[in-house]
């Protein structure tokens, strides 16, 4: 248990939160998707496949490919998961001094409801100079927080950091 505080704690250092929330989960949760791939299958009760080179974009995330699950729960709200091998995403907040984040994983998942994102499977991130790897790894968005685990195969998180993010915390 003091291990895992202590590894929120270190990724809490690693990424700081930005002065202000680039986006608005409102404005994440109405923007447009966007979806290309080679193939798509459309059911009935509006679940959609895609395949083949896949490219999803919604506001300021992009995700790449293989292959791409979108479903709606009763209420409407969309949920997406990105496969691959492996599948990569790019979140280009908006807004003065915010950095672009750059992801891979073997699958990604979006909940469009909540504005996060979780990967899984051979996880690296990166902003700027900063690195995280591990198995699992879930994105807020908004809030542009991670929160990483080494899986339940005991494996361990990796990070590095930029001594240029260090010397941010000193103003």
């Amino acid at each position: 248990m003091i291990r895992a505080r202590r590894l929120m704690l270190l990724l809490a250092l690693t990424l700081p939160a930005p002065p202000i929330a680039a986006q608005s989960l409102e404005a994440l949760r109405s923007a447009p998707l966007e979806i290309s791939a080679d193939e798509a299958e459309i059911t009935r009760n509006g679940d959609m496949r895609y395949s083949g080179n896949v490219v999803f974009t919604s506001a300021t995330l992009e995700a790449r490919g293989d292959t791409l699950q979108l479903s709606r729960d009763g209420e409407g709200q969309v949920r997406v998961r990105i496969s691959g091998d492996p599948a990569e995403l790019e979140h280009r907040p908006e807004g003065k001094d915010m950095q672009p984040v750059d992801a891979s994983a073997q699958s990604i998942d979006f909940d469009r409801a909540t504005g996060v994102v979780q990967l899984r499977g051979a996880v690296a991130v990166q902003r700027a100079g900063d690195r995280i790897s591990g198995e699992e790894l879930r994105y807020e968005i908004v809030e542009q927080r991670i929160t990483a685990s080494g899986g339940d195969s005991g494996g361990r998180v990796r990070i590095t950091i930029d001594p240029e993010t260090l010397e941010g915390f000193e103003q």
